[in-house]
């Protein structure tokens, strides 16, 4: 036997709830519903407990908001349902465990919150037709899901395997640890005045400093991993829209123009005491300390305006990805963030330029300087080390910056590409100096340490 209940949307017939319930209370032998277009505001408990031969039911485009949890608990022969199109608070896969058979169910536009997806592992679905991916995330492992997926859209963890974890922690702690030792030796340098001046100290404890502060993304990120765990994917749009996204966010970007800017400055620094040994300004702290103020001072403002920026963009949709990189639109929708493409190529090729051609001059310098000393072994090993060290300092810093922009303008120009490239890129290639830069700070200092313990 079947039933339908139609309405015509534009009468005004049904203006207020359609008990549906008491209607099927009159027979037991209907086995195909079909109650969709109607003003259905909500179902009962055992809503359906006087028609239990229910095979195919059709509840769509109604103004459904709550199902009761016993609502389908006696139809055990149901085996289709149809709820989309619906205002449904709440819809959880526990409404039907006791609707064995159900093979198909289709729940389109049922506008459910974002923190309330349904587990259907329990069931013995075969088809499970929706618009929310993260539905397909709580299947059996044989049943076909239709959603039309984002083809960046992802089931997994923030961290998605063990090997990215992995690289996350150690990277952090690196950078952490590298860099807090670092400064320890700057100290013990600075006690036992073993360093040429203090205006370098200030300039190396600073970008220690920020090196420190760009490993908190990568913490944050993985603290964020741990607890969320599994559900990650039932919180992601939540995460994507708060506050420590966009914090993330804003740290990425702001070290993104001040750790090239201190590189730079270094350089100049550096430079101008080789050129200028007696009268520079560079040898002064006070001097070393504005600078530094300089450039912190406007990454920070150009940090926070294009995050607010990004921001105001994304509205309620929240940031691309879950890792809240600033470099990554694969939607390819957001002008800001391809103004920040463009803006961060221009900034970080600039300092490449400057960086090379202030260590190139210093080492001509130097080996100008040089030429009259009178012990040729002095000269060749002071000339070398010099060189070495230069050129690490510039490899080291340059690389990660001419490889993040390549991908990430690559990143513009194609309409997919792999999601483990921007694990990779964020974990390993954009936080390499940041590792790598303690190392030489280190080296050199304990020599001069070592150097005066023996003298």
């Amino acid at each position: 036997m079947c039933v339908w209940f139609y309405t015509n949307p534009k009468t005004s017939a049904f203006q207020t709830i359609i008990h549906l319930c008491p209607l099927l209370s009159v027979t037991n032998r209907v086995a195909h519903l079909d109650s969709s277009w109607n003003k259905i505001r909500q179902l009962s408990a055992l809503c359906f407990q006087y028609s239990p031969n229910l095979k195919t039911m059709d509840l769509s485009n109604n103004v459904i908001s709550h199902i009761d949890k016993t609502t389908f608990r006696k139809l055990p022969d149901l085996i289709c349902l149809n709820v989309s199109s619906n205002e449904l608070s709440q819809f959880a896969g526990e409404y039907f465990k006791y609707s064995s058979r159900l093979s198909a169910l289709s729940c389109i536009a049922i506008s459910s919150n974002h923190e309330a997806v349904p587990d259907f592992k329990q069931l013995s679905l075969h088809v499970l037709e929706t618009d929310d991916f993260r539905f397909c995330c709580f299947l059996p492992q044989n049943t076909r899901c239709t959603v039309n997926k984002i083809w960046y859209s992802s089931c997994a963890d923030i961290l998605p395997n063990l090997g990215i974890k992995v690289m996350f922690y150690c990277a952090s702690c690196l950078i952490l640890a590298g860099n807090l030792f670092s400064l320890l030796i700057q100290v013990k340098a600075t006690t036992q005045k073993v360093v040429q001046t203090m205006a370098f100290v200030v300039l190396v404890c600073s970008l220690n400093c920020v090196n420190v502060v760009s490993s908190v993304p990568l913490w944050t990120l993985w603290i964020a991993d741990l607890l969320y765990g599994s559900d990650f994917v039932i919180c992601e749009h939540t995460w994507r829209t708060q506050l420590p996204c966009h914090f993330i966010f804003g740290i990425f970007m702001g070290m993104t123009f001040i750790q090239p800017g201190l590189v730079l400055l270094m350089a100049l620094a550096r430079m101008m005491v080789v050129l200028c040994p007696i009268d520079t300004k560079f040898k002064n702290s006070k001097y070393a300390i504005n600078c530094l103020s300089g450039v912190i001072t406007t990454g920070i403002v150009l940090s926070l305006c294009f995050t607010f920026a990004v921001h105001v963009e994304t509205g309620h949709e929240g940031l691309p990805l879950a890792l809240c990189s600033p470099l990554f639109d694969p939607a390819h929708k957001l002008v800001t963030i391809r103004v920040i493409h463009w803006f961060v190529l221009l900034t970080q090729s600039t300092a490449i330029v400057l960086i090379v051609s202030f260590y190139a001059k210093l080492i001509v310098s130097l080996h100008n300087s040089q030429r009259g000393l009178q012990d040729a072994m002095l000269k060749k090993r002071s000339y070398k080390h010099t060189a070495v060290q230069v050129v690490y300092v510039s490899v080291y810093n340059v690389l990660p910056w001419v490889t993040s922009n390549a991908v990430h303008m690559a990143s513009m120009f194609v309409s997919q590409y792999p999601l483990v490239m921007v694990y990779w890129v964020t974990v390993v290639v954009i936080p390499l100096s940041s590792v790598l830069s303690p190392a030489v700070f280190i080296t050199t200092t304990t020599r001069k340490l070592c150097g005066a313990k023996y003298t």
